[in-house]
């Protein structure tokens, strides 16, 4: 049996995923954040990293466009490639509390439950976690590729 770590980010109270060990490099406490016009609600913010000009996720607002967010208190800057002779590329996600770091074996893995479809096309997996909650293995490359609907499909057919 087979097993890594990971991280797990909480995007709100109730909206939780995974990324591999490697990928989360740096995390910001209050972060500073500044406004993008013109842009959709899940990535209308920037944050300069080393000289660099980073895009800012909130997983929360795409899955909850038509709910006011709260002030996310932490950030955290992936890595991730778009193909593996491509160069590696970096992103911000909003989080809500600290990343944790846990352990993910093979025999956790599982399906990705219905009531969550709009995970599909966030995800390159999932596995339940040492509480048996369900945790989503993001596809960062998807997430920052700026192919993600506006309003996930769960929330597109209200």
């Amino acid at each position: 049996m087979s097993e890594t770590n990971a991280w797990k980010l909480s995007f709100s109270a109730s909206l939780r995923a995974a990324v591999g060990e490697f990928q989360l490099i740096h995390i910001f406490d209050q972060p500073e954040l500044f406004e993008v016009p013109c842009t959709p609600l899940h990535c209308h913010q920037v944050l300069v990293w080393q000289e660099d000009v980073l895009p800012v996720m909130d997983i929360d607002a795409w899955v909850n466009p038509y709910q006011q967010t709260a002030k996310e208190p932490f950030a955290g800057i992936v890595a991730f490639q778009q193909s593996a002779d491509m160069p590696v590329q970096y992103g911000c996600i909003k989080l809500i509390a600290p990343p944790q770091r846990i352990r993910v074996s093979d025999s956790s893995a599982c399906e990705i439950p219905e009531e969550n479809s709009f995970w599909l096309e966030l995800s390159l997996a999932s596995f339940r976690d040492a509480d048996g909650q369900v945790l989503m293995v993001l596809n960062l490359p998807k997430l920052f590729s700026g192919d993600l609907a506006s309003i996930p499909p769960d929330v597109g057919s209200l």
